[in-house]
């Protein structure tokens, strides 16, 4: 198997360079031999070795060129100890100086779709360096990935591609994954009303209006009550079997849904080394989870990273306490994003959320020899996808 592409660029400096783009795949999918060639520039993409220093090396240097991801503790978290199995990384190597210039890396994550299993990732830090970008490593990296991806089983990627990533993953064939939106609730109304009210309003003004209003919001979630228990953990109080068999009840549903199981969670948010999470959860008076939410605070605000529920009736008692939680806390509001399908956009504004664009969609890209109907799957039931697998 093989594709190519063939173009004439020319640079600001008004060079022209004939850039061929070739991936020559074996009977797996994959060639290491994958070249881009214009004038004296020519690259390769190269299977990364995570536990080689030099590659290792080579990667952070390129996210905090290109990525801000400066924590060098991330790298074995993400790449070596993930429960669903290490990275697949492949960096773009610049032959003629023999220097890596960019990287691209799909974490295993595994998805249920009605009640089944599959392997699957998520394409994430893709960065190349911007003396690089205008000769095409990008792309490049972007095919051979998926191309090394299908080889190691997976069925299908999804994506959140900022706004610079756009343009190439759709070239490599990724799709649209359901629409997508950031739900916000106001706890402390003072600094949105002097946003919104002009100049001329003084702020003792303001202060007092913002004092009446928030009484009222006071007012509303405690009349909300309900019957749940709700609290909130550390990352160093320990999780237990009962999120294991709420998660095992959401697989019922129907949708797509990233695994949720206890080894992921504790994985994702409780050995995260660098972001303090933590955790909301409603209980029964018997102590079986009803639902729950993963937080972390900055400056004035709550960013609500995932959550799930046994059943949507717990919803809105699950954001009402949060709130009350979170007034005691002194936050000011709640953010969260989601990208989602069906009545996921109801179920939030029932619930006393905002709405307001989220920049990030999501985009999808199945194996070949994927046995599953995606597209039609996606395309049902009411699922959502979080901010904490969008971000990572």
């Amino acid at each position: 198997m093989s594709v190519a592409w063939d173009a004439i660029l020319v640079t600001k400096a008004g060079r022209k360079y004939r850039v061929v783009i070739s991936i020559a795949g074996s009977e797996h999918g994959f060639s290491k031999d994958s070249y881009i060639q214009g004038g004296k520039v020519s690259y390769k993409a190269i299977l990364a070795d995570v536990d080689s220093h030099v590659h290792r090396d080579a990667i952070l240097g390129l996210w905090k060129r290109n990525l801000h991801l400066i924590c060098d503790d991330r790298y074995d978290w993400l790449y070596s100890d993930n429960p669903a199995g290490p990275t697949i990384t492949l960096l773009a190597v610049q032959e003629e100086q023999d220097r890596i210039v960019g990287c691209a890396s799909i974490m295993r994550r595994d998805f249920v779709i009605n009640g089944k299993l599959y392997p699957a990732g998520v394409a994430i830090d893709f960065a190349v360096d911007s003396e690089f970008r205008v000769f095409g490593p990008a792309l490049l990296l972007q095919r051979t990935l998926v191309e090394q991806a299908w080889a190691q089983g997976l069925e299908f990627v999804v994506g959140f591609p900022n706004h610079a990533a756009q343009a190439v993953v759709k070239r490599v064939g990724y799709e649209s994954l359901g629409e997508k939106a950031r739900f916000s609730q106001v706890i402390r109304s003072r600094s949105k009303l002097r946003e919104a009210l002009p100049r001329v309003f003084p702020d003792w003004l303001v202060t007092a209006a913002g004092r009446v209003l928030d009484t009222g919001l006071v007012l509303r979630n405690s009349l909300s009550g309900g019957s749940a228990i709700a609290k909130v953990l550390s990352r160093d109080d320990e999780l237990d079997e009962s999120w294991q068999r709420l998660w095992e009840k959401n697989m019922e549903k129907q949708g797509i849904w990233g695994n949720h199981g206890l080894s992921y969670l504790r994985w994702r948010y409780v050995h995260c080394p660098y972001r303090d999470y933590r955790f909301f959860q409603l209980s029964d008076k018997q102590g079986e989870l009803l639902a729950y939410l993963i937080f972390s605070l900055k400056d004035d605000m709550a960013l609500i990273e995932d959550f799930r529920f046994s059943d949507e009736a717990w919803v809105p008692e699950l954001f009402n306490k949060f709130w009350s939680e979170m007034h005691g806390f002194g936050v000011a509001a709640i953010n969260t994003g989601l990208i989602f399908h069906g009545g996921i956009k109801l179920m939030m504004t029932k619930a006393g959320f905002l709405l307001r664009p989220l920049d990030r969609g999501g985009v999808v890209l199945p194996s070949p020899e994927c046995a599953i109907d995606l597209a039609s799957l996606i395309s049902h039931g009411d699922w959502y996808i979080t901010d904490g697998e969008i971000d990572l």
